[in-house]
């Protein structure tokens, strides 16, 4: 934390992280290209609450993340375009409240996520197409509170789900046949939450094709 830092440009010469990168809470902050050089993070990625940060390209070195990646409440940010070397992600993921974030193509090349999915409380992101290549959750998938998200094809080719499936709060989505593959046998109804979105159709709506307005 660090409200008056501008710039980490003094880190131009990293190309290994051995623990966590945490980039949080640093009010001025523009950019990370100071990290242009990076290739590897052993552990997570975490860049949160730095209200003037606008993308995150200097982490395009990137193919791996070992443990968790959450970008979250970075208000100016625009894109995850940096994000668009990482094929893997080896805890969880999750994207949120990032309210000037127009798409999440930056996750366009990611096939695989060894724990859950979050996307929640992005104001600007109309669909999720980018995460295609995913077919399996192998622990909570939530979808809240996007308010101009419109389709989740995104999860056409997700085929299991471990956790619990929540899609809450998306206002214009009307559409979620996307969620019937993964729930076809594998997800008892405990696990099952969809309220106050644009349509609301229960799990057995779902499975008997019942899944749009």
């Amino acid at each position: 934390m660090n409200d008056n830092l501008e710039n980490i440009d003094g880190f131009s010469q990293l190309e290994t992280v051995g623990q966590d990168l945490e980039i949080s809470s640093n009010d001025s902050l523009s950019n990370i290209d100071g990290l242009n050089n990076l290739t590897t993070v052993e552990q997570s990625i975490y860049i949160e609450s730095n209200d003037a940060l606008k993308n995150i390209d200097a982490l395009s070195g990137l193919t791996i993340t070992h443990q968790n990646l959450r970008i979250t409440a970075n208000k100016a940010l625009e894109n995850i375009n940096g994000l668009n070397n990482i094929t893997s992600v080896g805890g969880y993921l999750s994207l949120g409240t990032n309210v000037s974030l127009t798409d999440i193509n930056g996750l366009s090349n990611i096939n695989s996520i060894s724990e859950g999915l979050t996307i929640s409380g992005n104001d600007l992101i109309t669909n999720i197409d980018a995460i295609g290549s995913i077919t399996a959750i192998n622990e909570n998938l939530r979808i809240l509170s996007n308010k101009s998200l419109v389709t989740i094809d995104g999860l056409n080719n997700v085929t299991s789900i471990q956790g619990r499936l929540t899609v809450a709060d998306n206002t214009l989505l009307k559409d979620l046949f996307p969620l019937q593959a993964m729930i076809q046998d594998t997800l008892p109804p405990y696990k099952f939450a969809v309220s106050n979105n644009g349509y609301n159709p229960t799990q057995q709506d779902i499975l008997d094709g019942n899944c749009s307005l």
